[in-house]
């Protein structure tokens, strides 16, 4: 049984929200990291959403932006505790991130 658009599994649901956490402590735009990414912005917005699956590849790349592991996104990411959790990733650089 597949997913309608509207309904999110809890995994890519919670990795998409450490994913914008992340993101937004570190004081980046959606647009910023759609950018640097090479998506869109409304493709990352339902990616964060959970709306979409984050593929190996996308998160590889987003981790690597970040310099973090792509492991850090998968910690607890099916718990139902997740909108209570601070974003448990290694070195989460200090002030605004500069994306090159």
């Amino acid at each position: 049984m597949g997913l309608s658009k509207n309904m999110s599994n809890p995994a890519d649901a919670a990795i998409g929200n450490r994913v914008r956490r992340l993101r937004e402590s570190v004081g980046v735009t959606a647009s910023e990291l759609a950018g640097r990414l090479k998506i869109g912005t409304e493709e990352l917005l339902l990616l964060e959403n959970g709306r979409g699956r984050l593929g190996s590849t996308l998160l590889d790349a987003i981790s690597r932006v970040f310099e973090v592991t792509v492991w850090s996104f998968f910690d607890s990411a099916g718990d139902a505790e997740e909108e209570n959790e601070d974003v448990s990733v290694a070195s989460i650089p200090s002030g605004r991130l500069t994306l090159h």
